[in-house]
């Protein structure tokens, strides 16, 4: 558990950070979030008295932070930038063994750590271990800046817009591997981020600042659903309905036994199904219940068999996705509903835009 009470930091004469209470719960992701200069960095760094705060405590669990040594306190918490500062000189494993090293801890013991959060973001040690940083794509270093973070099992981890220089693609793989890291791990983590979707996505908790003050602290759906200030909605902007589908599971929203057809059965069984539902469309699957086709109201008006019919399924939806990708998969391709699928590719259930709508109407239904 992380506390801030009534956290001021003064410059000079300016206030950068003006009495800030927030607690962010053991295990959990608080994102820091804001236009530039509001704070955010100056917020994050008092933590591990990277900066001194002018007033105020800080508590990591029952410890005021500000009471002891803060190069102690630093070892004890981990902290990764953007701009990742693996040292050049040092292997993979020594650069990731850095702190275990300095407190103290076994070397084989640490290097054996090494290989195992290595293998947690994807990347085998047996390749990785002993190459230097030079010989890294700017996504392999960010994720061992992550790991090396992680290395000497720290309650609290510090994080600087820590995915903001890698390309889009790599961005989303990357934190989804820091997130499932991260709730394996059960690590307390600060996070300062720009980027709306991307705190959506982390955090357990949102902070809204400016002008170093605390305007909003929330969970992302009650943040999105009512903002409760007006700078916080200009600030999450007139979308911020569609950032909501980032916060929703396919399998939540999706029909769970819509009706079903197979490639061999007739138009006649179609038109059939179809006087039964108002689904727009119905999945046809194969013998091992993949989806195979999906047949129309149009087309199930003509005679002969579902195959002869049957357009072939152009994207399906995993239950796990966001409905974000499920609602994107579905305008891109021009689809009326969309075949949800397990792991192996089952049919699971069918999702459509009248489905998404009631799910986001849920949400703001009050408890």
């Amino acid at each position: 558990m992380i506390r801030l009470e009534d956290v001021t930091k003064v410059f000079g004469t300016v206030t950068a950070v003006d009495r800030i209470s927030l607690e962010v719960p053991e295990g959990q992701i608080c994102v820091l979030l804001g236009p530039s200069g509001c704070g955010k960095t100056t917020t994050m760094r008092m933590i591990n008295r990277l900066i001194e705060p002018t007033s105020g405590r800080i508590l990591i669990g029952d410890e005021d932070v500000t009471q002891g040594d803060p190069v102690k306190l630093r070892r004890r918490i981990g902290y990764v930038i953007q701009q990742i500062g693996l040292f050049p000189n040092k292997t993979v494993v020594d650069n990731i063994c850095t702190v275990p090293d300095l407190l103290g801890k076994p070397r084989k013991e640490s290097r054996a750590r090494a290989a195992e959060l290595l293998e947690m973001v994807a990347l085998d040690p047996e390749l990785f271990l002993n190459r230097y940083p030079r010989e890294l794509s700017g996504g392999q270093a960010q994720r061992i800046g992550v790991v090396r973070a992680l290395a000497a099992d720290p309650p609290v981890m510090l994080m600087d817009e820590p995915f903001g220089a890698i390309d889009p693609i790599n961005r989303e793989v990357i934190q989804d591997e820091f997130l499932r890291l991260q709730r394996r791990l059960g690590t307390t983590v600060v996070l300062v981020s720009h980027d709306l979707d991307e705190a959506i996505k982390l955090a357990d908790q949102v902070a809204i600042l400016r002008d170093g003050r605390l305007m909003r602290y929330a969970p992302p759906a009650e943040l999105l659903a009512d903002p409760g200030d007006p700078f916080v909605e200009d600030f999450l902007g007139r979308d911020r309905a569609l950032k909501r589908l980032r916060l929703g599971r396919v399998g939540d929203a999706m029909d769970s036994a819509p009706p079903r057809l197979t490639l061999s059965d007739t138009l006649a069984t179609a038109r059939a199904l179809f006087a039964a539902t108002d689904a727009p469309a119905l999945v046809a699957v194969g013998p091992r219940g993949r989806p195979r086709g999906m047949i129309s109201r149009t087309a199930a008006e003509a005679e002969g068999a579902v195959a002869d019919h049957a357009t072939p399924v152009a994207a399906t939806a995993r239950v796990e996705d966001d409905l974000r990708l499920a609602v994107a998969a579905m305008l891109a391709d021009g689809m009326p509903l969309i075949p949800c699928v397990d792991s192996d590719g089952v049919l699971r259930g069918t999702l459509g835009f009248a489905a998404v709508t009631a799910a986001l109407s849920e949400k703001d239904t009050p408890a």
